[in-house]
């Protein structure tokens, strides 16, 4: 069931990525599967999420200077 649940998770993430951007996204997928799929903690789901999709956002983004999908936030 859990394997069934990563899948949707990954299907709305690629999904809402046009709609939301990659920031948005990012950090909702990781929050979702950190916290609905292997319950974490709220202080742990919320730490990680931000610094994953900092962390990512800052090497493809900054560093490597790819293009991410900008969505309602605009960056």
């Amino acid at each position: 069931m859990k394997i069934g649940y990563a899948i949707l998770a990954l299907f709305l993430y690629a999904l809402g990525m046009n709609y939301l951007g990659f920031v948005l996204s990012t950090m909702l997928f990781l929050g979702f599967l950190l916290r609905g799929i292997d319950p974490k903690p709220w202080p742990t789901v919320i730490s990680v999420s931000i610094l994953a999709t900092g962390a990512s956002y800052w090497i493809f983004k900054i560093w490597l200077d790819v293009q991410f999908p900008t969505g309602i936030i605009g960056f």
